[in-house]
């Protein structure tokens, strides 16, 4: 891959390998020379963030490898085969809005590239913009449901995708609200995960074990969480039960 964006498109396109180039620069883009190359196993579920990280540090143990070679004479560059390379795009917020058409695999993928940027996006039914930040796919279950269908899920949101599959949504949040929303949910059936959470918190405030000013903080968060939970189902209107004329 050359251009700007090689991190995002191994993982979106699913590769397995990837790896790190030393080479001269000349007057195009990732065309010169090549001096040296390492070849870099993907690991299963990575995001962008982990690979850019675990490419930089192997990109620089390659560099400490190579350039005295290189300076004393020893290592000679060796020209690209172009015929074999690829462009990446400058990726846009574009490429990062979802089609609920594509598989479910290829969704989950692009989460995982485009963490950060451009992040990977949806619109809901009242034009607010739902951030995905984290998507699991469940092998063993589909939907005849047409894709974009909301079906709940004990402590989540789940999406029906292009042939039939179903992507988990994990984490999501709101209109690029760097704050993720307690478990990326709030509009499965009687909000259980609302109710859970909120019970957990009430036990911990009458709990004797815990100081006093815990005990304040978390009788506060309790009330907050109280106000939060009556008020999130309405405020980013989503809709669930399977029904096609609710998909997002």
């Amino acid at each position: 891959y050359r251009g700007p964006s090689p991190i995002h498109t191994a993982i979106a396109n699913g590769d397995t390998e990837t790896g790190v180039t030393l080479m001269l620069l000349d007057a195009e883009v990732d065309h010169g020379p090549i001096l040296a190359q390492e070849r870099v196993a993907i690991p299963p579920g990575v995001t962008r963030d982990a690979l850019d990280a675990l490419l930089a540090e192997r990109g620089a143990l390659l560099l400490e490898r190579t350039l005295s070679g290189y300076l004393a004479g020893r290592i000679v560059p060796q020209s690209q085969d172009h015929a074999q390379a690829t462009t990446t795009p400058l990726l846009t917020r574009e490429h990062g809005k979802i089609d609920w058409h594509e598989p479910a695999t290829t969704i989950e993928r692009k989460v995982r590239a485009y963490s950060g940027w451009p992040g990977t996006w949806c619109t809901l039914p009242t034009d607010r913009r739902l951030k995905v930040l984290s998507a699991e796919v469940t092998e063993t279950r589909g939907s005849e449901a047409p894709p974009g269908t909301i079906l709940p899920e004990h402590d989540h949101l789940a999406v029906v995708c292009g042939v039939h599959r179903i992507l988990h949504l994990l984490r999501l949040t709101l209109n690029d609200a760097k704050r993720p929303r307690a478990g990326g949910t709030g509009s499965v059936r009687e909000n259980e995960q609302a109710q859970g959470l909120y019970a957990m918190i009430a036990r911990a405030a009458l709990d004797r074990r815990y100081s006093r000013p815990r005990k304040r903080a978390m009788q506060l968060a309790l009330d907050v969480f109280s106000e939060y939970a009556a008020n999130y189902r309405a405020a980013i209107g989503l809709a669930v039960d399977g029904d096609p004329s609710k998909a997002l």
